[in-house]
């Protein structure tokens, strides 16, 4: 069996849908750092809603990229619906670890300009 030189094994239709997949990993891998990144200058009790919501919102961003793009959501390859359903499924863990009593009191314990009470506000 001879093989061609410019085809690999896996034929040039399957690196190139390698390399869908690969892209989308990152770019959920990224979305999620970000939304942990910006979720982190929250106050720690907060954190975990604050991710949830950035998530969220990143899910719903992809979903509408999705459809905007016409991308068939029981599609064989990775889409962008598929990065949806993975950031929403970590918003979802993300929310387990709300710990209810601790974010009423970080909530409670803040005044209107978002400076906890007792605390000076940086200049």
């Amino acid at each position: 069996m001879m093989q061609d030189n410019n085809n690999s094994v896996m034929g040039q239709d399957g690196i190139a849908q390698f390399a869908d997949v690969k892209l989308g990993a990152v770019r959920v891998g990224f979305l999620f750092a970000f939304c942990f990144l910006m979720a982190s200058y929250s106050v720690p009790a907060l954190v975990p809603a604050t991710l949830h919501s950035l998530l969220l919102v990143a899910a719903s961003i992809s979903a509408l990229i999705a459809g905007l793009r016409l991308e068939h959501p029981y599609a064989p390859l990775f889409t962008r619906w598929d990065e949806a359903m993975i950031l929403l499924f970590l918003s979802f863990v993300a929310l387990k670890f709300v710990d209810v009593e601790a974010a009423k009191l970080a909530i409670e314990s803040m005044t209107p300009t978002g400076v906890a009470e007792g605390e000076t506000p940086p200049s």
